[in-house]
């Protein structure tokens, strides 16, 4: 019984050597796309910066860029290890994910559209004084879930 076990673990260590040099180039090409998708980031945000004021969407965007990016590296990793059919797997299930934590995080999904749609329409800016559920004040921060006010009376 021990010997099957040294023999199974063998075998196993045996096939992890074999795969680690795909293992630590897709690991590489991982951290290499990680790191452009964030140069990318600040170039893009540093850039769209100058061209408008509108800091929330910038942010969104860049951000929207580095996932990409990321997720790029991400499959191209799972490619190099040999794990090519998982990355159809985990897209079919991230879309079932997606479903089922939609239904789940119904009321957070819903602040987070109501903050893309902010940023991109743009009602009001930071300073503007606005009336939001009953409560007037100036507007101190933008983000995509939340807006920061500052009422009159503190």
């Amino acid at each position: 019984m021990i010997e099957r076990i040294q023999n199974e673990f063998i075998l196993w260590w045996d096939s992890i050597l074999g795969i680690s040099p795909s293992i630590i180039f897709g690991a590489i090409l991982f951290a290499f796309f990680t790191v452009f998708g964030k140069f990318v980031q600040k170039v893009f945000v540093k850039r769209f910066d100058k061209q408008t004021d509108d800091k929330l969407l910038s942010n969104f965007l860049g951000r929207i860029l580095f996932w990409i990016f990321a997720c790029i590296g991400f499959s191209i990793f799972l490619n190099k290890v040999g794990l090519s059919g998982a990355v159809s797997g985990l897209l079919a299930g991230a879309g079932v994910t997606a479903i089922v934590l939609g239904f789940a995080f119904k009321d957070i999904g819903e602040n987070l559209l109501a903050g893309i749609m902010l940023a991109f329409n743009r009602p009001f800016n930071i300073g503007n004084v606005v009336e939001i559920d009953g409560f007037v004040g100036t507007v101190k921060a933008l983000q995509l879930r939340s807006t920061h006010l500052r009422t009159f009376n503190g």
